[in-house]
């Protein structure tokens, strides 16, 4: 018998174990297991229960312990979560939303449902017995309702989250890349007077040895030549045709 019950109480703590990695993440009262209405003595009550069944020391060595170490710590986060003031009125607000969302829908959802099963005359005959009866929150599912819408609206918003970052990401990557242009554009611009300026005694000595050849050129080109005889043509007098250089002596 003995065995038996402990066998029972290692078989709950292995599926509380299961239960708390299963859970969904982001909602620290699906960790804990609590209503989104609980007390901070409900949480802490919840929470002490949990780390008992989950706790690491009653796991032999090996991957057992491992789970229940990764579940200890889960829920140790979630209280934490749960106990902080300020994250707490956060998601006080997203289950808020939920709710809201659920009872429109809902609402709707069964006022539609009346009319097409009885007719709009009869829907609006019997106008303050379905407002009544337009009540979500006296459904006995309610909380489950709004337990999966909430799951929903934390999804979107991490979805949203992951985009953003994702988004930022490609900005500093892109902002970075700019930055490493515009350095190398500088190194490469700096390179180039640096390039200039060493080579400036070359460009001046090549311009002054340029200058006197250029002087010795043109002296060379303007000196005194004699002037070459020409004869008169007679059927063409407007044309002067240069002829050899005679000797006057003869």
């Amino acid at each position: 018998m003995d065995a038996l019950l402990r066998d029972l109480a290692a078989l709950e703590r292995a599926n509380e174990v299961t239960r708390v990695l299963g859970a969904f993440k982001l909602n620290a009262m699906d960790v804990l297991n609590v209503s989104h209405t609980a007390t901070k003595e409900e949480i802490s009550k919840a929470y002490r229960a949990a780390s008992l069944q989950v706790h690491p020391d009653k796991f032999p060595a090996g991957t057992q312990r491992d789970r229940a170490q990764q579940a200890f710590t889960m829920l140790a986060a979630a209280k934490d979560d749960l106990l902080d003031t300020a994250k707490r009125e956060a998601l006080d607000a997203i289950v808020d939303q939920a709710r809201q969302r659920v009872f429109t829908n809902r609402a709707a959802e069964g006022r539609k449902k009346r009319k097409t099963e009885s007719g709009a005359a009869a829907a609006d005959n019997g106008a303050a017995e379905q407002e009544e009866q337009d009540d979500p929150s006296a459904d006995p599912q309610f909380d489950t309702w709004v337990r999966a819408e909430v799951k929903e609206i934390l999804i979107e918003r991490e979805w949203r989250k992951r985009q953003l970052l994702k988004a930022a990401a490609v900005e500093d990557t892109l902002a970075a890349e700019a930055k490493a242009k515009r350095a190398a554009d500088k190194a490469a611009r700096d390179a180039d007077e640096k390039e200039w300026e060493d080579k400036r005694d070359d460009r001046i000595n090549s311009w002054r040895n340029f200058q006197k050849g250029g002087l010795k050129r043109k002296g060379a080109a303007n000196m005194m030549r004699m002037p070459r005889a020409h004869r008169e043509d007679a059927d063409a007098s407007f044309v002067r045709r240069p002829v050899a250089f005679e000797s006057s002596e003869k």
